[in-house]
């Protein structure tokens, strides 16, 4: 029993020991120094810069979007259209000329005769806007979803990927098969994959500068609006900035969530000029996915 106690006192006397060398060893080589490694630190401001011009575009693709806009009925609140070739939802009993949504709309999916057609433009927001639709009854969710502009107009296309090859100011071209309108919001709901036009170049982004509120003829297009902030974008709002133009006129404008993630928050009382295409979407509103389309006035 003595030799048990002594080899246990011995043994707790040896890690005692070693855990004061250790100790000792921290003490003597101490925290390192970072700037050894990544050398001395600036400080840089992140820019996003994003040509803009008041000058329109001299091209339209094969098809001009505004025909492809077109091709929606104006008095339809949820439609559907498709090319002959892409009946929509594939796969079971609900076909063109059917009743797609028999539990909530009495709507058709119509055949659209000028399907498929090709649509070439400038992109004016890159392909990162989240988007949720019904379709035929069934939500479906697009993450990379962007706008596309032309000479005769733009319009939003409903698109699964964010990581894309293109973004803003690339000239892109796509093979439209479906179109449809959800709330009064028109888009391009099936369509091939993008092509780069013209991969080495980036085209300044037209816009229009607007002093009153928004009105339907405004979506898809880009606007800019200047004017002071009366509400401030936060998590409860799922930032919604709303600004007033120095003629009355009142807009809402939807920065992207991960612009709020990187700590941009105007507040209340800051001038701004903003720059983005208009959606339907509970509202007409400006979209802002990049620092290039915000400007602070003094």
């Amino acid at each position: 029993m003595m030799r048990s106690k002594q080899f246990l006192l011995e043994r707790i006397l040896a890690a005692a020991t070693a855990a004061t060398l250790l100790a000792g060893c921290s003490d003597q080589l101490g925290p390192e120094d970072p700037t050894e490694f990544y050398g001395q630190a600036q400080e840089a401001e992140v820019q996003e810069p994003i040509p803009f011009t008041e000058q329109n575009y001299d091209f339209t693709g094969p098809t001009p979007i505004a025909d492809i806009e077109a091709l929606i009925p104006g008095d339809e609140f949820v439609w559907y259209g498709v090319s002959p070739s892409d009946p929509y939802p594939q796969g079971d009993e609900r076909v063109i000329d059917a009743d797609c949504d028999p539990g909530r709309y009495d709507n058709m999916v119509a055949k659209v005769d000028e399907l498929p057609a090709r649509i070439e433009g400038i992109v004016t927001l890159k392909p990162r806007y989240f988007q949720k639709v019904s379709v035929c009854g069934q939500d479906q969710r697009f993450y990379g979803s962007f706008f596309i502009q032309d000479q005769s107009g733009g319009m939003l296309v409903l698109n699964d990927s964010r990581i894309e090859e293109f973004g803003f100011g690339d000239r892109i071209s796509l093979r439209v098969r479906g179109v449809m309108t959800s709330f009064d919001q028109p888009s391009v709901v099936i369509h091939d994959e993008v092509e780069l036009v013209e991969p080495d170049k980036t085209y300044d982004i037209y816009y229009e500068k607007i002093a009153r509120d928004f009105e339907s003829s405004d979506i898809g297009r880009v606007r800019r609006i200047e004017g002071t902030v009366i509400g401030e974008p936060t998590n409860n709002n799922f930032n919604e900035l709303v600004l007033e133009g120095d003629e009355g006129a009142v807009w809402l404008v939807s920065l992207d969530r991960e612009l709020g993630n990187r700590g941009v928050a105007p507040e209340k009382g800051d001038r701004l000029v903003l720059t983005g295409p208009v959606i339907n979407s509970f509202d007409l509103r400006l979209l802002v996915s990049s620092l290039g389309q915000i400007q602070q006035l003094d």
